[in-house]
């Protein structure tokens, strides 16, 4: 969705990219624009910039990401000079920052890869250093709190789940590993979302920390400070085996 919930983009496995304009007095939506992307890709996730000027689809199969300008007024899109870009192998998760853009490449030592947004243009520049190497057995997921900048990714130990905190430097973008919080839970985080004002984090994940229990669902405060986490609520126990789980906050 981009920021100011009129539209919605989505990726399909036929390798299109869709925009749906948001009805705001009905919720209905209404097909705006689809947009082919290479033949065979995958579109495993789709994220707009901070601003909604533009929105970028990962595709895992061919290892590339796809940028798009967004037309503000009817939802409608065109591909950014260079579009299709380089990323790493397996890319699966997109996660913006300002005028940053995160990116988990599942196949690819589980690390993180960063790159900049032109304002003007949506192109993205790799960020220096990029890409950064997950911590502690990292899961298939990050999220960022833009209000702080903090990166998080949920992280599997030997014996428990935790939350690696990474810092982001804004005016470059990179990020530096500070640690972990939320240590010694049994739930294993999948899936991780900030609200909007930047004073919690949602948490989806595996109740008892098996493959295939239930799910848990959890929220914490964050320490404005530092970025760690406190328990709110939860874990409330859901009884579902799904584990490929998602979130969406409302403003």
């Amino acid at each position: 969705m981009d920021p100011q919930g009129n539209f919605v983009y989505v990726g399909f496995r036929n390798s299109n990219l869709a925009s749906y304009r948001i009805d705001r007095n009905s919720g209905a939506l209404k097909v705006n624009e689809i947009a082919n992307l290479l033949p065979g890709a995958t579109a495993n996730a789709v994220r707009t910039d901070a601003s909604g000027r533009f929105v970028y689809v990962a595709d895992s199969t061919n290892s590339g990401l796809y940028g798009f300008v967004v037309n503000r007024r009817t939802g409608g899109f065109t591909a950014t000079i260079g579009s299709p870009f380089s990323s790493g192998l397996g890319p699966s998760v997109l996660s913006t920052s300002n005028n940053f853009l995160y990116v988990y490449n599942n196949a690819q030592s589980a690390d993180i890869a960063a790159y900049w947004i032109s304002p003007n243009s949506g192109v993205l520049t790799a960020v220096p250093g990029s890409p950064f190497t997950g911590k502690n057995y990292p899961a298939h997921y990050i999220a960022v709190d833009s209000a702080h900048n903090v990166l998080y990714q949920p992280a599997f130990g030997p014996s428990s789940s935790t939350i690696s905190v990474y810092t982001v430097e804004p005016s470059t973008g990179v990020i530096t590993f500070k640690g972990f919080t939320a240590q010694y839970q049994e739930i294993r985080a999948e899936t991780l979302l900030p609200d909007f004002s930047g004073k919690y984090l949602y948490l989806v994940g595996a109740y008892d920390g098996t493959e295939r229990s239930d799910v848990a669902v959890s929220s914490f405060t964050i320490d404005p400070a530092t970025g760690n986490l406190a328990l709110a609520t939860g874990p409330l126990r859901v009884a579902s085996p799904n584990h490929y789980s998602s979130l969406a906050v409302s403003p």
